[in-house]
């Protein structure tokens, strides 16, 4: 609870749209696939300390803008970050090579088209908060307008210590 209450209060410093859930809510079944088209897991997704699912729609423009506010100066996400996308094979394919210089950043697209409705969402792009129990503890509607600010939300959020006796 502490964690959803910091993450709450450190999004409302920087102005976000922050909804607040009922409660967390496990992440749903989905259905996925990568960059190359091999089937993912969800149990895959899953890191020993919290990660970002950042959720966008690849056939429309406005949500895919907000990739590039994720390329680190230095570093890389070491696969804290995973993108799901909505939308078109074509599409999909297009955003990740337009956006090739995310380092570390999983790529996934949804091949059920059922996206937004698997995760209770009513658009696009949004962060989802998880922990390593891939439960959703947070969501932030809309993606802060600046590189520093967006980064920010989601380092503030992976770099949490992982659980006592995580693998």
């Amino acid at each position: 609870m502490r964690s959803v209450v910091a993450s709450l209060s450190f999004a409302a410093v920087l102005g976000l749209a922050v909804s607040a859930l009922a409660g967390p809510r496990p992440l749903p079944p989905l259905t996925l696939s990568d960059a190359s088209g091999a089937p993912v897991e969800v149990a895959s997704l899953s890191q020993p300390s919290p990660w970002v699912l950042l959720v966008v729609d690849a056939d429309k423009h406005l949500t895919t803008a907000v990739l590039p506010r994720f390329q680190k100066k230095d570093g890389d996400w070491a696969g804290k970050l995973v993108v799901v996308a909505a939308g078109s094979p074509a599409a999909f394919d297009r955003m990740v090579a337009q956006n090739a210089k995310l380092a570390g950043v999983r790529w996934t697209r949804d091949t059920s088209g059922r996206l937004l409705e698997q995760l209770r969402l009513s658009g696009t792009p949004v962060l989802l908060g998880l922990g390593p129990d891939n439960v959703i503890a947070w969501q932030v509607a809309a993606v802060p307008d600046t590189p520093d600010k967006a980064q920010a939300l989601v380092v503030e959020w992976i770099s949490k210590a992982a659980p006592e006796g995580a693998p």
